[in-house]
């Protein structure tokens, strides 16, 4: 009888050791499977977010650099004939990419301070591998311009990202709200520029480049050269945004602890 029952006592251990393993195993497993649903998700929210911005930004880099352009071969083309039909032809074209840049700038000046934040929320702190990695929100925006209230005025043909930063300028070029924030300062800085350009597109007026050099950046401190090299220096500004956006999903990958493509395959 006691041999019996200390068969069943091992037996009925054994049961609940494999329980056990089994209630493991399954945990693990549904750990894991919450893991990847979680990464999943963190990886829709950054891409889908950096889309949507990148997005627009790379519309006003284009129709800021479309207007400038246009206006620049109608000043050309006043210059040597004042009466070339052409002219009107610019104009008109103009017209258009004014129109559409419009109804893209208005309302992201508006709401810069909001896609910062939401580049800050759905990017940079989703992408943190702790609470103490999380970095924080840049707090030196103009409340009236957002603008970069400590920026030199040499900062958009000066400074790109990568680039070493004063201590007064607090950027962080692996953050994606402070490649947002660079890029939108620029932004605002030709669009303040530009003004001859549409003050031209609204009157018959050509507008007057009459100096305009054709040296290269930096030798004459002509408006219109330093339009020319703000426009330039988008395509660094916005390759800084992607590849911040593209630390931020190596950093989610590290987060969870997936090994990179390299790892997996060798």
């Amino acid at each position: 009888m006691a041999k019996w029952l200390s068969k069943l006592a091992l037996t009925s251990l054994g049961a609940i050791l494999a329980a056990i393993v089994a209630a493991y195993f399954t945990y693990k497993q549904w750990s894991a499977e919450q893991n990847i649903a979680r990464e999943k998700q963190d990886y829709e929210r950054i891409n889908s977010t950096s889309l949507d911005i990148g997005n627009l930004l790379s519309s006003v880099m284009t129709l800021q650099t479309n207007l400038f352009f246009t206006a620049l071969d109608a000043s050309d083309r006043a210059s040597k004939n004042k009466n070339d039909p052409a002219i009107l032809s610019d104009q008109k074209n103009a017209q258009a990419f004014l129109n559409e840049y419009q109804n893209i700038w208005n309302p992201l000046k508006e709401q810069i301070t909001l896609t910062i934040w939401k580049a800050y929320l759905q990017i940079d702190r989703v992408a943190a591998n702790s609470e103490q990695q999380v970095p924080e929100i840049i707090s030196e925006l103009n409340p009236t311009s957002n603008q970069l209230s400590s920026a030199p005025p040499t900062f958009c043909q000066a400074t790109l990202p990568g680039d070493p930063l004063t201590a007064q300028l607090k950027l962080d070029w692996n953050n994606v709200s402070d490649n947002i924030a660079a890029i939108y300062h620029c932004l605002f800085e030709v669009h303040g520029k530009m003004a001859p350009v549409r003050d031209w597109i609204n009157s018959a007026t050509p507008v007057k480049f009459a100096d305009l050099p054709k040296e290269p950046c930096g030798a004459q401190k002509a408006q219109e050269i330093l339009i020319a090299c703000d426009l330039d220096n988008y395509a660094p500004r916005f390759q800084g945004f992607l590849k911040s956006v593209a630390s931020a999903f190596d950093r989610v990958r590290q987060k969870y602890g997936t090994k990179g493509l390299v790892e997996f395959m060798f």
